[in-house]
């Protein structure tokens, strides 16, 4: 598998493909792209190249090529999946899970070049992560989280949970649903101006949008 791109015009014409990626990989590809607010996109993507390494990497490109050679974030032996890219008054946030043994999920900080800003920040409970959104200077994000004692148990639910800028909690965790074992979970969320809306799979299968402020008040 080779991570390409391409660029589409106003009216969904596609131009020529262009690789992005570093390597081949062969598994576990995933990949999100986000504008930079002008002409250029940004790209992280994941996947495992060698059958134990696995690399998440970061480029830039254009409609019509590569700005720059791609870079690796982080390389090593646990299996991991690009959740969302988005673009943030500083550089980029970018949310992922991360397999092995004890599954986790984590926000990470880039800057204005894609460069990690400070250590990946571990999102307490979480084993998946969803979406991340941009409201202001504050991110929020959803995730999947083990409930019971001290973030364990066989149950888990969506969660929301804002941020601040340098990726400290500006809230405590809000449970968008009840604790079920439903295994298709999924969710997604976006900033609405003053807060966030997002949309979720509840356990009886049934697709719900919730909104609610900038703390996770005011939700169904």
């Amino acid at each position: 598998q080779i991570v390409r791109a391409a660029g589409f015009d106003a009216s969904g014409a596609p131009g020529a493909a262009y690789d992005f990626a570093i390597t081949n990989f062969t598994d576990r590809l995933t990949a999100s792209i986000a504008s930079d607010g002008s002409s250029r996109f940004a790209m992280v993507f994941s996947g495992d190249d060698t059958g134990t390494t696995f690399q998440t990497g970061f480029g830039r490109g254009t409609a019509a090529g590569r700005v720059a050679d791609p870079f690796a974030l982080f390389t090593g032996d646990l299996p991991r999946a690009v959740a969302q890219l988005v673009k943030t008054p500083s550089g980029y946030a970018l949310v992922l899970s991360a397999g092995g043994p004890a599954p986790f999920a984590a926000l990470v900080l880039l800057d204005a070049s894609g460069r990690t800003v400070g250590p990946a920040h571990r999102l307490d409970g979480a084993v998946a992560a969803y979406g991340v959104a941009v409201q202001g200077t504050e991110l929020g994000v959803v995730a999947r989280r083990l409930n019971g004692p001290d973030g364990g148990g066989a149950t888990h639910a969506v969660e929301f949970r804002p941020f601040d800028a340098a990726g400290a909690p500006a809230g405590p965790w809000v449970c968008l649903e009840g604790p079920s074992t439903d295994t298709l979970e999924d969710a997604a969320i976006d900033a609405d101006g003053t807060g966030y809306a997002a949309l979720y799979r509840a356990p009886d299968g049934s697709e719900v949008l919730a909104r609610f402020d900038h703390l996770g008040t005011g939700h169904p």
